[in-house]
C-alpha cells in the first residue's frame, strides 16, 4: 500500500479569504471582481483542506494575502492549508 503523502503550508491571509476557506465564497456578499479573485487564489489550491488558527492573535499588516493577493491593509491570519 502506498504511503500518504501531504505537505502543511501557513499562509498569511485577508479576513475574506479565512472566510472563504471556511464557509465558501457564495455565503459572502461580494462585489463580483472579488468573489472571482477569491476563487481563483482557492483554485490555486486543489486538493487542500485548511483550518485557521484562531488562537493565533491577527496582525496588521500591508502584505498581499497569500491567496487573494489583495494589498489593503488589514488583519492577516494564519491558514494552515493541508495538501496531500
Amino acid at each position: 500500500m502506498p504511503e500518504e503523502v501531504y505537505e502543511v503550508v501557513t499562509l498569511l491571509v485577508c479576513h475574506d479569504c479565512v472566510f472563504a476557506s471556511q464557509y465558501g465564497v457564495r455565503e459572502m456578499d461580494l462585489d463580483p471582481a472579488d468573489e472571482e479573485r477569491i476563487l481563483a487564489g482557492l483554485d490555486a489550491w486543489p486538493r487542500t483542506s485548511f483550518s485557521v488558527e484562531y488562537n493565533d492573535s491577527p496582525s496588521f499588516s500591508y502584505a498581499p494575502c497569500d491567496l487573494c493577493g489583495d494589498r489593503l491593509g488589514g488583519n492577516r491570519y494564519h491558514l494552515n492549508a493541508l495538501r496531500w
